[in-house]
């Protein structure tokens, strides 16, 4: 009982270690590309730390079976390192009771990390998608900043603002210049808002005391128009963006269940690998962590992480069959699991069992040289 405590804690305290590690490198990451996107007005500067907040709780399903693959196998080598589970082997207890101990406690955050893939992530991505939309929508007038060209639409408009005001809703001094099929329009104002249709969501952008110029480019018939006020609208029907379909991994669990649907098939299947994988890993992390004292902790931490990308692409590999339909849903993803369970029950056979043979074989040989 002293001893299964002892493993756990060592386990959990480099578990924190190590994904803290990881969040901190993967939000130091993502907050520098959401920067980037607002400071290219994709997206507004005040949703960046909501965005980030969903898309950290989104990868937490990754990132704990990974810190606990890396905490077992990084807790354990530091007892070999100092000839603890040495002691232990003495004292009765050999490695397949360390593996027992392990996938106990393996247990525990495999149930956690169903909880994620299977519940948590599918709405955290809904949310998060659907925050990013609402963001984008919102950047045509909130990714605008003074003294910056702006394109919108692909392109196809460009709007130029000397001033906004501090309030950030009146902007002065406007350019915007629209490609049509056969001509270029350039507006130019003094003042102008953005304003929204309360019945249909629209956004228009409301532009005071202009001109409009209207024409082909390289032509000298061009069209001027003086006005008090134009308006411009600036995205497309509500019905034409509803109308686009909801990405499989934002489905709720309950509806991929029983859908004759390869895609469905696979990303089912993916979320049930990563509760399945963190137990196969924890228990390659007790292989892995299986050095001598003079071989230091980190000595097997190369092949570990090899084996954690062979491991995981084939994972990968197989979700895209299944998603092609080049592979049976119901043979999937899970021969992959069934394979790497094979290979740790093997080596834990031949660890529990060499012992014997080395005793059985010194005993034969000293019965035959008597």
């Amino acid at each position: 009982m002293i001893l299964s405590k002892y493993i756990y804690r060592e386990i959990l305290l480099v578990f924190a270690a190590v994904l803290s590690i990881l969040v901190l490198v993967y939000v130091s990451h993502r907050f520098v590309r959401y920067l980037a996107e607002a400071a290219a007005g994709s997206i507004p500067a005040d949703v960046i730390l909501k965005l980030l907040a969903l898309k950290l709780l989104s990868k937490l399903e990754i990132f704990v079976p990974i810190a606990f693959y890396i905490a077992v196998l990084l807790g354990l080598g530091r007892m070999y390192k100092d000839n603890e589970i040495t002691a232990m082997k003495a004292s009765g207890l050999g490695l397949v009771e360390i593996a027992w101990k392990v996938l106990r406690l393996s247990l525990i955050f495999s149930a956690i990390s169903m909880f994620l893939s299977l519940y948590v992530t599918p709405e955290v991505v809904s949310l998060q998608d659907e925050h990013k939309e609402k963001a984008k929508e919102r950047s045509d007038i909130a990714g605008i900043y003074p003294g910056q060209f702006r394109q919108m639409k692909d392109g196809q408009r460009v709007i130029y603002v000397e001033d906004i005001s501090p309030d950030k809703r009146l902007m002065r001094n406007v350019f915007i210049q629209a490609h049509q099929v056969d001509s270029n329009d350039i507006v130019v104002s003094d003042n102008a808002y953005q304003k929204v249709d309360d019945n249909t969501g629209e956004r228009f952008i409301i532009l005071e005391d202009g001109r409009r110029y209207a024409g082909k480019p390289g032509d000298l018939n061009y069209e001027i128009t003086r006005f008090k006020r134009y308006i411009l609208r600036m995205e497309e029907e509500l019905g034409e963006k509803s109308s686009q379909h909801r990405s499989v991994d934002t489905l709720p669990t309950i509806e991929l269940v029983g859908v004759d649907n390869p895609r469905y098939a696979a990303e089912l299947q993916w979320r049930l690998s990563l509760p399945i994988s963190l137990i196969a890993l924890s228990l390659l992390a007790v292989i892995f962590s299986r050095t001598s004292s003079r071989g230091g902790k980190y000595a097997k931490l190369v092949t570990a992480i090899l084996a954690y990308f062979v491991y995981n692409n084939l994972i990968g590999v197989a979700r895209m069959l299944v998603e092609r339909g080049e592979l049976n849903p119901a043979i999937g993803l899970f021969p992959v699991h069934v394979a790497v369970f094979l290979i740790i029950a093997a080596a834990l056979f031949m660890e529990h069992t060499h012992g014997t043979w080395r005793r059985r074989g010194h005993h034969e040989r000293a019965w035959l040289e008597q």
